[in-house]
């Protein structure tokens, strides 16, 4: 009997542990749905792992198209970043052996921001710049933020090169395009949307060829260097009423540019920053301008209008500014303009009139040179040629003489010469003519090498009205005997250099004599200087009779002023080399570099 009741016992037990056995395993082997889906900054979608999951199922919806994606992985984790911008629901379904699944996971909704597709760098931890191109392509709208950070750049060379974008539209968070930053992209019709830039490198946009408008942004102060310069489809440039400055070559080339008009705020006008815009037919100059430098609108074949406002504040028209503009016909420069500098309209060829301010002390060499206005002159055998009351150049048999049939000297056909002019014998063996001007009465000044050369040019008279004399203007005349310039106001650099000027009369509102301006002349001793003169250049009066004078110390002077020096320094106590000079009582001046390289003198007076 307790046999029995031992088997029925162990009977019981082993009922009741197989229960308990089966229980345990079947509750091991059910998968469970996958949790705590998380999205995050780089689009990377993760769960928790689910035990004896082999592969997980995702069900991708977009709830605007209701497109459904299924994908499967066996990670727990999978990049979202392909997906076009917009709202999608996700939910995952855990997959085991023997065909186990588990219910669907809890749905994640996440929102895909749009990108651009380029690369991005983190910056300070706080801020993305765009370095490169990446996959983006067609129309760019560059984000205000990128995976919670402002997107504040685009960095140097970051689109350089690339033929796939086309349009870029800049998002507001973006202060700085980089140099070269969009060099070479031939096929950027559009770049809109810079109101926040606030600088842009150089060569920023060079070589965009298929660009056609740019508006500046009013955060913009500076143009650089190349920024826009082979952007030949370019036809619109709107420039900002806070820009100041406009960099070297910044437009150069933009063939079909056809107007620009500066505002009132640009200063600085960089060389060669419109040259060969062909197109290019109209310019309207702001009043801040102060210069418009070398080769600025050098080759704009197509100008033919140029305007100043009242009040403009143009000192200098610099060399090469307009040469080659051929369909310019007049030019009023405005009041204030001083200098007019070489080949600043040179090869004008319908350039018929120009209004030259009294404010104009310099015209340089060629100034004017090939243009309507010179040609006319130079066809009709005028001995002198004019720009307004300017002398810029004389009729080439001045500067060459002229032999008659019966070797008698002459004066070429229409050379005035003044009755008042003193009589200079000609050697008997002289056979070129005996050439003497005198300048139209209302002439204000002689442009630079007007008259170089004139190999025959013995005596010149200048009218009261001729204020200056350029650079070099009567430089290598060496048959120039007589000078008589009663008004003058400034000599310029190399005026009179190497001439055989002896006779010369300077009247009193002479202001200046410049560098070399009488150098290996024959200016003598006794030469008379005005009591107004206030500056003289260096080695002004070297090579002159003058020269050779020198008083006790070695002390050169023209008339009251010290001109140079020959001083003969003497050992001191110390053993040290010194000069000593006394300027003579009267001394008004003391020239530019006078003592110059003199070690150890002591000047006193």
């Amino acid at each position: 009997m307790k046999r029995l009741k031992i088997i029925a016992f162990i009977g019981l037990l082993a009922c009741v542990f197989g229960a308990l056995f089966t229980f345990t395993s079947c509750g091991a082997d059910d998968i469970k749905a996958p949790k705590n889906l998380k999205v995050d900054l780089d689009h990377v979608l993760t769960w928790n792992e689910v035990k004896n999951a082999r592969i997980y199922k995702l069900e991708i919806t977009n709830t605007e198209t209701n497109e459904v994606d299924v994908k499967q992985t066996r990670k727990e984790s999978v990049s979202l970043a392909s997906y076009e911008e917009g709202n999608y629901k996700i939910r995952i379904q855990a997959l085991g052996g023997d065909d186990e699944v588990s219910d669907w996971s809890k749905t994640c909704e996440y929102y895909r921001p749009y990108e651009t597709g380029c690369i991005y760098e983190l910056v300070n931890n706080s801020e993305y710049h765009i370095v490169k191109v990446g996959r983006a392509e067609g129309k760019i709208m560059i984000e205000p933020m990128y995976r919670g950070k402002p997107v504040t750049a685009i960095a140097d060379n970051a689109f350089k090169n690339s033929t796939r974008i086309t349009e870029v539209v800049m998002g507001e968070n973006v202060k700085s395009i980089g140099e070269k930053a969009f060099y070479n992209c031939r096929k950027l019709t559009s770049i809109t949307n810079l109101d926040s830039v606030e600088s842009i490198g150089k060569s920023a946009f060079q070589g965009c060829t298929s660009l056609t408008e740019i508006k500046i942004p009013e955060t913009i102060e500076m143009i650089d260097e190349y920024t826009f310069s082979y952007c030949r489809a370019l036809t619109k440039v709107t420039l900002n009423s806070q820009l100041t400055t406009i960099g070297f070559s910044a437009f150069s080339d933009c063939t079909a540019l056809e107007s620009i008009k500066f505002p009132d705020s640009l200063v600085t006008l960089g060389e060669e920053s419109f040259m060969g815009c062909k197109a290019l037919s109209d310019i309207q100059f702001g009043v801040g301008l102060e210069e418009i430098s070398e080769s600025a609108f050098y080759l704009c074949e197509g100008l033919k209008q140029i305007s100043f406002p009242a009040g403009s504040a143009l000192k200098k028209v610099g060399s090469k500014a307009f040469a080659e503009a051929k369909a310019l016909e007049d030019v009023n420069l405005p009041e204030g303009t001083e200098t007019v500098a070489s080949y600043a309209f040179y090869g004008c060829t319908a350039l018929a009139d120009i209004e030259i301010p009294s404010s104009v002390n310099r015209i340089g060499k060629y100034a004017f040179y090939a243009s309507k206005l010179y040609l006319d002159q130079y066809t009709t055998a005028e001995p002198l040629i004019y720009a307004d009351n300017w002398l810029i150049d004389c009729f080439p048999l001045i500067r060459t003489g002229y032999k008659t049939e019966n070797d008698k000297t002459v004066q070429p056909m229409g050379l005035a010469v003044a009755d008042d002019f003193e009589q200079i014998p000609v050697a008997e063996t002289e056979t070129y003519v005996d050439v003497r001007i005198k300048l139209r009465a209302d002439t204000i000044g002689i442009a630079d090498e007007a008259m170089d050369e004139c190999q025959y040019l013995k005596i010149v008279i200048l009218p009261e009205s001729v204020k200056y004399i350029g650079d070099g203007a009567f430089e290598e005349c060496p048959a120039l005997w007589k000078l008589q310039a009663a008004a003058v106001e400034k000599i310029g650099v190399m005026a009179f250099y190497r001439t055989g000027l002896s006779n010369l009369l300077l009247g009193e509102g002479l202001e200046r004599i410049d560098d070399y301006a009488f150098y290996e002349s024959k200016i003598p001793a006794t030469v008379k200087l005005p009591e107004s003169l206030s500056s003289i250049g260096a080695e002004a009066f070297y090579g002159t009779p003058l020269w050779n004078v020198k008083d006790s110390y070695g002390v050169i002077y023209a008339d009251k002023w010290v001109v140079g020096q020959s001083l003969k320094p003497s050992a001191g106590a110390d053993g040290a080399v010194y000069c000593d000079v006394i300027l003579k009582d009267g001394t008004i001046g003391i020239a530019d570099y006078s003592f110059y390289s003199v070690m150890g003198t002591d000047v006193s007076t």
